[in-house]
Order: structure tokens, then C-alpha cells, then sequence
């Protein structure tokens, strides 16, 4: 089974989309992929603030976090 991981670039398109007010399916259809890489990525990598009533994405952040889940798998 082949895939290819979101790269840096995607993430910031996909912050910027989101921003504008951009429903993920149509972010998805926008990059190419799958509604639910996109719902995962957002979920995975949104940090929750009680201060705010949305999650805000970082995508560099979330890159990072990519790099380490990465460097730590067993393959």
C-alpha cells in the first residue's frame, strides 16, 4: 500500500483555508486528498486552549510533530 505523508506545504494551505472559513471536505478537494487525512491531521495536531472556543493549528508545529512521530517508528 502506497501513501504519501502531508508535506509542510499542505499544512500551511490547509491553516490558511481553514482560516478563511474553508470546510474541510472542500480543503480536502482543494489538496488532493481524503476528507479524513485532513479531519486526522487537524485533530492530531490542534491544541484545545479554554480561552478560545476553536483549536488553533500550527502547521509548522504540526510538522515538527510529524518529524518526531517519524523518527520514532520502528521502521
Amino acid at each position: 500500500m502506497n501513501y504519501t505523508h502531508l508535506t509542510e506545504n499542505e499544512r500551511y494551505m490547509m491553516s490558511a483555508l481553514r482560516k478563511q472559513g474553508i470546510s474541510v471536505v472542500n480543503i480536502a478537494k482543494e489538496l488532493g486528498r481524503h476528507k479524513s487525512t485532513i479531519y486526522r491531521d487537524f485533530k492530531r495536531n490542534s491544541r484545545y486552549n479554554a480561552y478560545r472556543p476553536n483549536p488553533s493549528y500550527q502547521p509548522a508545529r504540526a510538522q515538527q510533530r510529524a518529524r518526531n512521530r517519524l523518527s520514532r517508528s520502528r521502521r
